[in-house]
């Protein structure tokens, strides 16, 4: 091969590494959009992680050259027991488009901020079959 081969060969190697580089970046980015999305909504980010579906050229507005589009899944749960299925799309680190189903299960209700204190019987009073523990004495 002369050199020309290898000038090419080394080219085409840095341009997948490149893609290869940012499309790592893309997903880590897509993780934590994911998981914040979630955690806004009071959902749970099942597996931590989020799978690649396509890669589609897109054209932005007011630009020549197409952009990759990143169209990533995710599965989060309501209640911990169900799995839905989200999907997030990605052009570059900028989020496009977040789709989350409505929740299966009817949302848990808040506790209240302030429980009232427990009515518990005073064990002196007579009636009363309680014995305290007591350690004895020595």
């Amino acid at each position: 091969m002369n050199s020309l081969h290898w000038f090419w060969f080394f080219v085409l190697a840095a341009l997948a590494g490149r893609a290869w580089h940012t499309g790592l970046q893309a997903r880590e980015a897509a993780v934590r959009f994911a998981d914040q999305a979630c955690r806004l909504r009071r959902l749970q980010l099942l597996d931590q992680t989020v799978a690649l579906k396509r890669m589609r050229l897109e054209r932005e507005p007011g630009r020549r050259l197409p952009a990759l589009v990143r169209i990533y899944d995710f599965a989060f749960s309501d209640n911990g027991l169900t799995r839905q299925e989200g999907q997030l799309a990605m052009r570059g680190m900028r989020v496009l488009q977040l789709r989350l189903p409505e929740p299966a299960s009817p949302p848990i209700p808040e506790p209240p901020l302030r429980e009232p204190p427990l009515d518990i019987p005073d064990y002196k009073q007579p009636g009363n079959v309680v014995v305290p523990f007591r350690r004895p004495q020595r």
